[in-house]
């Protein structure tokens, strides 16, 4: 198939919306927000923080999708639950999930029944899920809803439930949970090709915690058809596939994700927060170049599904995370390593932190011969999109073009200290129509911007144009409103940023004729780099 023509968009603010006290908002925070294409209402949730103590309020705001303003809000007792973690709607029914007071007991999904403007007709239907449901989300046939439940440890590893899928009927609120359990024995294949279970268990003959345990479910893509859920699991390094269509759920398969190479031209990274010569507390932004035996791992958050002539693909956010508790941390600095002298030649300076002293990685990968020298070094996350086959296979991604491209275009958005460690950090993404093209959105959390491709052509997806407005800090849900849901016909986007705590409704649209400053960047070659079929490296 020949090349997509790139299609820049333009984007316009509409309104923002901060949710504090004057707002009348009891979410006091913006983390995911959610579109009712019958109401034209906006749900937007924020977690609990620690200054609200027991038996304060949180919960859901609605907002007017066209006007932005907060029509009714929904209150949840923090006496009961410790977190509002997601929401979702569709089909008259509204799922809001929480974690309980101990985040390592079931969660819970509250499902709520919505009149036509958008709004509870009563109290919901509470229903058992798994540990620290963090996110929800329904079939695209409405009749059922999906939650990825983390099942994170307490922070000193004396609890640690498992990770799970669950399902319930949206028919009659009933539920069926989909677990890890059937793929334990599998940790060392596994492992060998990528994906990562690591997890101390006092209880495993070799003292890490089994797939069951060790698998923490972040979010939910659902194919088209309903029949698969694809399933991140960042810290693992992987991605799960649910099928949908027995009598229960069942995970089929782990497919890990491999390393992202950033010795290879086109994957660099800028390294460090100190590196400007002769002033050790100051950092030259932009400093992005390639480092030999330093690897990235992908560690998707944000997920989506689409399909292209006849194909069906998924778009991760590969941001990363680490497993950071009392009992047990994998970070560490490189400077605070035992380098191997043959793949880290001490003549180089590769841990001075103009160099890769300053870099964050896992003390978990890499002393490749148990000599506790490490050879390799693997870093969280992958600073990119990347779009997979269905089977798992990488078709694309986007190497060093997002660092690369804030750094030269967009330098105020790039902060001081976070090139030592996930960078941009790339949290989530959503795919929509405009025009005949499709797009993707992702959203930067550091860089406080969304940065949007076309994938028509998902072999060659493009630069098409950088989406942000002041004030707003630290995107964390995306909804995409295509012109068949929209309010006036019109495309847009939703952008919930948690540190702001406000949310913005952004116009976007192919202009006539398609011409961005920008745009005009990316058609002169900088961000139309070569990236089909990315090399991938398996441990």
């Amino acid at each position: 198939m020949a090349p997509a023509q790139a299609v820049g968009i333009t984007s316009s603010q509409v309104w923002t919306t901060t949710h504090n006290d004057a707002a009348g908002s009891v979410a006091r925070n913006a983390e995911i927000v959610a579109h009712n294409a019958a109401a034209q209402t906006l749900y937007v949730i924020g977690g609990f923080g620690s200054a609200e103590g027991a038996g304060g309020t949180r919960g859901v705001d609605i907002l007017d999708a066209e006007t932005g303003a907060i029509v009714e809000t929904i209150q949840v007792d923090s006496s009961t639950f410790s977190s509002v973690n997601s929401v979702a709607v569709k089909n008259g029914k509204l799922a809001v999930a929480l974690a309980a007071t101990t985040s390592q007991d079931p969660g819970t999904v509250l499902v709520y029944d919505l009149d036509a403007a958008g709004r509870p007709t009563g109290a919901p239907v509470s229903v058992a899920v798994g540990a620290n449901p963090d996110m929800v989300t329904f079939t695209p046939d409405g009749s059922r809803i999906l939650v990825a439940n983390e099942g994170e440890p307490s922070s000193d590893y004396s609890s640690d439930p498992v990770g799970s899928v669950s399902v319930i009927q949206v028919s009659d609120n009933s539920v069926q949970t989909a677990g890890f359990s059937g793929l334990n024995g599998q940790e060392a294949a596994l492992e060998s090709q990528g994906a990562r279970f690591f997890s101390p268990d006092a209880g495993e003959a070799d003292g890490d915690a089994s797939v069951a345990v060790d698998a923490e479910p972040e979010y939910i893509a659902v194919s088209s058809d309903g029949t698969k859920a694809y399933v991140t699991l960042q810290e693992n390094n992987a991605i799960a596939v649910v099928d949908l269509t027995g009598a229960a759920p069942v995970v089929t398969e782990i497919q890990p994700l491999g390393f992202k190479d950033h010795g290879v031209a086109g994957n660099g990274i800028d390294a460090s927060d100190r590196d400007e010569p002769g002033a050790s507390n100051d950092n030259v932004k932009g400093n992005i170049r390639t480092h030999q035996n330093v690897y990235g791992m992908y560690q998707p958050d944000g997920i989506a599904y689409f399909s292209r002539n006849g194909a069906n693909y998924v778009i991760t956010a590969n941001e990363g995370d680490a497993r950071d508790y009392s009992a047990f941390s994998e970070e560490a600095r490189v400077d605070d390593l035992d380098l191997d002298t043959t793949a880290f030649p001490p003549a180089g300076d590769p841990q001075d932190e103009d160099n890769l002293g300053r870099l964050t990685v896992t003390t978990t990968l890499g002393d490749t011969d148990s000599d506790n020298f490490y050879e390799e070094l693997y870093a969280f996350g992958a600073r990119s999109f990347a779009i997979w086959d269905v089977d798992g296979t990488l078709i694309f991604d986007s190497g060093d073009l997002i660092e690369l491209l804030i750094a030269t275009e967009f330098p105020d958005l790039m902060p001081d200290n976070r090139d030592d460690n996930k960078g941009g950090e790339p949290e989530s993404v959503v795919v929509g129509e405009i025009d005949g093209r499709l797009f993707a959105f992702l959203g930067l959390e550091r860089y406080n911007s969304i940065v949007s491709f076309d994938i028509t052509d998902p072999m060659l997806p493009l630069f098409a144009g950088l989406i942000f407005f002041p004030g707003d800090e630290g995107p964390e849900g995306l909804a995409f409103i295509s012109a068949a849901d929209s309010f006036d016909g019109g495309s847009y986007l939703a952008v919930s940023s948690e540190v702001s705590g406000t949310t913005t409704l952004f116009q976007v649209e192919v202009p006539e004729p398609a011409s961005l400053g920008l745009f005009a960047l990316a058609s002169g070659g900088l961000l139309t780099l070569r990236r089909r079929r990315r090399r991938q490296r398996n441990g």
